[in-house]
């Protein structure tokens, strides 16, 4: 009868560990399945971050786009600005030659010349403030050859033109 007793003993401790072992699988299995929930969590998570990394470039890209075409369009709308005020200038010195002359043909000839020779003084004024103008113009052909210099590294670096 003790032999049983023992027999029975040892089957129910292995019994017992077949049950913890069992319950080790278990956890085990479920283990595996958050392990693989988790791997597909994070390769969602990776693609959606690539994605807005791509985003991202992208309008980094657009923005230096157009921050290069505004300050283009700055440094010729300046240049537009100020030739357009100097050819006025120049226009109306010509025209109040031309009435000083015409005014002139009935007064002093010498009043006339000095008259005359003040608008030429003007005149050659405007000249210098076209020459210096375009002076500073050629520096700002400078800075546009600079932003077209940068355009084409913006482009080689985005790879818009292998993509055109």
């Amino acid at each position: 009868k003790e032999f049983f007793t023992q027999l029975l003993e040892i089957l129910e401790a292995a019994v017992k560990k077949l049950e913890e072992q069992e319950q080790l699988e278990v956890e085990l299995q479920e283990i595996k399945r958050e392990k693989q929930t988790l791997e597909t969590q994070l390769t969602t998570s990776e693609s959606t971050l690539n994605q807005l990394k791509e985003k991202l470039t992208k309008q980094t890209s657009d923005l230096e786009w157009q921050t290069l075409n505004l300050e283009a369009c700055q440094i010729l709308s300046n240049f537009l600005t100020k030739a357009l005020k100097n050819s006025e200038n120049i226009t109306k010195r010509g025209e109040e030659l031309k009435q000083k002359i015409r005014e002139g043909k009935n007064s002093n000839p010498h009043i006339l010349e000095e008259q005359i020779e003040e608008m030429k003084t003007s005149l050659y004024q405007e000249i210098d403030k076209i020459t210096s103008f375009v002076l500073e113009k050629e520096g700002s052909e400078g800075k546009l050859k600079e932003l077209e210099e940068k355009l084409a590294g913006l482009v080689a670096s985005s790879g818009l033109l292998s993509q055109q």
